[in-house]
């Protein structure tokens, strides 16, 4: 197997926004760890997103290693570019053909002006990923277009592509009371309450792309019908409050016992974090 070859000492060169000591909190190598490339590689990426934390997104590592002559150690340096420090300029929205834009930019964690963090570049990304609107997302910064804005400030590009939202299901089935029931039901995550009163001269697509959430269930049998509306505002005009409504009725005709009931019940909720 030959001889375990180990990490000797680490240098830095090129740093002068941020010391050693900072550098050397996050790195996945130590000295007289044992070598391994992958982990070389995971600390130079490592170096670069403690650089985009503090806003120099563009910052460069290299290295090189150095293998002393009579033992099994490996030496590295790192070379440093730290680039410039960036601020968060405009977020433009691209590759939405139904959803709002203002659906996308309330995920968002970066705000225009204030210094780039690549963790939150990142978390954008991830959120806008899990809430199940998009097929691809992409979050990146690059120079703006307007040669009037300061080169100081790099635009955020939040690039998507659509997919299906909604679902409808058709279900029948058996049982003693009502024999032979069935009913339809819908789904769509990313609904649109302002569209319902254009729906006819826009088509049903218009119903689409609000960021809500709508569901509704029907089912009928012999004896007994059901029905189910619900719909929930995640964001409000854009605030954290969280708005929605269910609208629930049975009707049964129970004729062996000689009576027929009609229930309906409704119930209006909105809530606030408190904690952030």
């Amino acid at each position: 197997r030959g001889p375990l070859y180990r990490f000797g000492s680490i240098r830095f060169d090129g740093n002068e926004k941020l010391k050693d000591d900072l550098i050397k909190k996050n790195l996945k190598i130590e000295e007289k760890d044992i070598y391994s490339p992958e982990k070389l590689q995971q600390t130079s990426q490592a170096i670069k997103d403690i650089y985009g934390r503090k806003g120099y997104i563009e910052a460069q590592v290299d290295y090189e290693i150095f293998l002393e002559e009579k033992d099994p150690i490996f030496h590295v340096n790192f070379f440093i570019n730290e680039g410039s420090l960036y601020k968060v300029g405009l977020i433009r929205v691209i590759g939405n053909t139904r959803t709002k834009s203002n659906v996308l930019l309330r995920e968002s964690n970066l705000i225009p002006g204030e210094t780039f963090d690549c963790r939150r570049l990142k978390s954008t990304q991830d959120k806008l990923r899990n809430i199940g609107y998009f097929k691809n997302v992409n979050v990146y910064a690059v120079a703006s277009p307007d040669e009037d804005v300061d080169a100081q400030y790099r635009d955020v590009y939040i690039e998507v592509e659509e997919t299906p939202t909604g679902s409808l299901n058709v279900f029948s089935g058996f049982s003693s009371s009502d024999n032979i029931f069935g009913g339809i039901e819908i789904t769509e995550k990313n609904f649109n309450l302002a569209g319902v009163p254009q729906v006819f001269s826009k088509g049903p697509g218009i119903l689409r792309g609000g960021g809500e959430y709508f569901h509704t269930r029907i089912s009928f049998g012999a004896k007994r019908t059901n029905y189910l509306i619900s719909w929930m505002n995640p964001y409000v005009n854009d605030s954290l409050w969280r708005l929605g409504f269910e609208l629930v009725r049975t009707t049964s005709d129970l004729t062996s016992q000689e009576y027929s009931t009609d229930t309906a019940g409704f119930s209006l909720f909105a809530s606030y974090p408190i904690i952030g």
